[in-house]
């Protein structure tokens, strides 16, 4: 039987929670492309490592959780705490 030590194992990659430092931007159409060829979205296999892959994505959809919020508040719209449900409420600013 073989057992591996974590000392063994490769560290994990470490990327950006920040689209520019991912290689992504956001153009016109509200549409996140890639910096070096704004024809492609997303690139899921960086490597052949999966694990790799997988770190890739986990901070890139990490980032696009918070940027329709981030869009609607550059809009004049503000976040408040809904009192009955106490959920977030966007509302426009008055």
């Amino acid at each position: 039987m073989f057992r591996r030590r974590w000392s063994g194992l490769p560290k994990d990659p470490v990327f950006s929670s920040n689209l520019k430092d991912l290689g992504y931007f956001v153009n016109d159409q509200d549409e996140i492309r890639n910096i070096g060829n704004p024809n492609y979205y997303f690139k899921y296999y960086l490597t052949k490592n999966g694990r790799v892959n997988d770190r890739q994505r986990f901070h890139f959809s990490g980032k696009n959780q918070l940027l329709p919020l981030f869009l609607l508040l550059a809009t004049d719209f503000q976040q408040k705490r809904s009192a009955i449900s106490s959920t977030h409420v966007l509302r426009k600013k008055a």
